[in-house]
């Protein structure tokens, strides 16, 4: 079950997976949620426990997060859900569906939509899906997840000087 919340001690708001923080929830509709303007991101992983910490870790940085479990509910939520969601973080190698496929899936769909894939067994992924860029090793740290994220999904600055001005 997902719901949309927001919780007073974490910044943001988002759809909810599993329970992580002890502060009181209040509920939000779908459109106060998806009003807040902030990059939305899908999480899925089959692990409850390193996706309750990537929605922490993402939340507070102040991304809006969907978690799912299931390859399967995460196209539902494509299909039917948010379409602001930019990124999405997906276990390369989880039960039904691999994290592969489920990114194959999402490219031919949403060819906008960046793909960030994490395993703990990097020396089993494909050598295509190695770039350090779209690759996270687990388990991983506050930093490396959020740094990730904002490499794939925020504009890079805008030089000054007279390189760029050289460049227009």
């Amino acid at each position: 079950m997902v719901e949309i919340v927001q919780d007073a001690g974490v910044r943001g708001s988002g759809l909810r997976g599993p329970a992580i923080a002890s502060s009181p929830v209040e509920r939000m509709d779908y459109n106060t949620w998806c009003e807040h303007g902030r990059p939305s991101l899908l999480v899925v992983d089959d692990d409850d426990g390193l996706r309750a910490l990537a929605w922490a870790i993402l939340m507070q940085e102040g991304y809006r997060v969907v978690t799912t479990g299931s390859p399967f509910e995460a196209m539902h939520i494509l299909e039917r859900g948010p379409d602001d969601i930019r990124l999405i973080i997906i276990d390369v190698f989880m039960p039904g569906m691999t994290g592969l496929a489920l990114g194959s899936w999402v490219q031919a769909i949403h060819p906008d939509v960046k793909i960030l894939y994490m395993t703990a067994y990097t020396h089993r992924v494909p050598r295509p899906f190695c770039a350090e860029e779209v690759l996270l090793p687990k388990p991983f740290s506050r930093e490396g997840l959020a740094g990730r994220v904002r490499r794939l999904i925020e504009p890079p600055p805008k030089e000054d000087g007279p390189a760029h001005l050289l460049s227009t």
